[in-house]
C-alpha cells in the first residue's frame, strides 16, 4: 500500500523495535517475540514462502529476542536471552551467582566454619579452584560427605573467598585481608592473593595500618606485612600519633624503625 495501513496480525501488540531489509520487515514485541513478513529470502520463517502479513517466527518463539540485524539482503542475526526470563527481568550473571551463595535450598555441600554452616555448590567451586576440584573428584572422604569442617577458617574471610569464586570479584573488608590472603594461598588462588595486596595498598588507613601489620606478622603473611610496613614508614608521623602504635610489640616496632632509618638514609 502507498498509504499507511494497519498491519493484520499485530493488533493489540506492543513493539520495541522494527527492522527493514530489502524485501522484508521484522518487528520485536515487548515480550521479545519476533514477527516478520515479506520475501522468503529474508524473513526468518522456515518455509520458502513469502508473506504479505506479519507472522510470528515460530523458531524464535521460545526465546526472548533483544535485537535483530540485517546483513546485505539475506542474513538476519538474533540476539537472544534465556527463554525463562521476562523482558525486564534480566539480571547480571554475577548478581545471580552472588544470590546463590550460601543458599541452602539448592546447595550440595556444606562447610562448617566457626561452628556455623555455609552452603555451597560444587559445580561453581571447581571452576576456578583446583583445590576444590581435587577434593570433590578424589574419591576421598570429603568428596562424598555432606558436611566439611574447616576448623581454622574464619567465617567472614571464607565468605569473601566464596564471593570471589562465585562472582570473580570481591568486596574486601580490610579487617579480613590477612585471613583472606592466607585462605587464598591455601587454596592456590594467586589472583585473589594479588587482589588482597592491591586493595590493602589502595585503601589502607592510619588506623588500620598497625592492626593489619600485627595480624600479618603473627600469621607470617609477608606480602601484606610488606604493604603495611611501607605505608607506616611513609606516614610515620601520623601513625606515631595514633593509638595503634601502642599495639606494636618491641620487635615489630624495631622493624618499623629500621625500615624508617633506611628510607631516611636513602633520602
Amino acid at each position: 500500500s502507498v498509504f499507511p495501513a494497519l498491519a493484520d496480525g499485530l493488533v493489540g501488540l506492543f513493539f520495541v523495535k522494527i527492522t527493514c531489509g530489502w524485501g522484508s520487515t521484522h518487528v520485536i514485541s515487548d515480550k521479545g517475540l519476533v514477527y516478520s513478513w515479506g520475501s522468503w529470502r529474508e524473513h526468518a520463517h522456515e518455509s520458502k514462502k513469502s508473506y504479505l502479513a506479519p507472522q510470528l517466527v515460530e523458531s524464535l518463539s521460545r526465546q526472548v529476542v533483544e535485537d535483530i540485524v540485517f546483513c546485505q539482503d539475506t542474513t538476519m542475526a538474533a540476539l537472544v536471552k534465556h527463554s525463562n526470563l521476562q523482558w525486564n527481568d534480566c539480571i547480571p550473571i554475577a548478581t545471580a551467582l552472588l544470590n546463590a551463595l550460601n543458599d541452602e535450598e539448592y546447595s550440595d555441600v556444606t562447610f562448617i566454619v566457626e561452628g556455623q554452616p555455609v552452603y555451597g555448590h560444587k559445580i561453581i567451586l571447581i571452576q576456578k579452584c583446583e583445590y576444590f576440584r581435587s577434593m570433590f573428584g578424589s574419591g576421598l572422604r570429603e568428596s562424598t560427605e555432606k558436611e566439611i569442617v574447616l576448623p581454622k577458617a574464619q567465617k567472614g574471610a571464607f565468605m569473601l573467598l566464596l564471593e570471589y569464586l562465585y562472582t570473580d570479584q570481591v568486596n574486601l573488608d580490610l579487617k579480613h585481608a590477612v585471613e583472606l590472603y592466607n585462605l587464598a594461598n591455601m587454596y592456590g588462588l594467586d589472583e585473589l592473593k594479588e587482589i588482597c595486596c592491591t586493595q590493602v595498598r589502595q585503601r589502607l588507613t592510619v588506623e588500620m595500618a598497625t592492626v593489619l601489620l600485627v595480624s600479618a606478622d603473627e600469621s607470617h603473611c609477608e606480602p601484606i606485612k610488606d604493604v603495611c610496613m611501607a605505608f607506616i614508614v611513609q606516614h610515620y608521623g601520623d601513625v606515631a600519633k595514633s593509638d595503634g602504635i601502642q599495639s606494636l610489640g618491641q620487635a615489630l616496632l624495631l622493624q618499623v624503625l629500621k625500615e624508617l632509618a633506611k628510607v631516611l638514609k636513602a633520602s
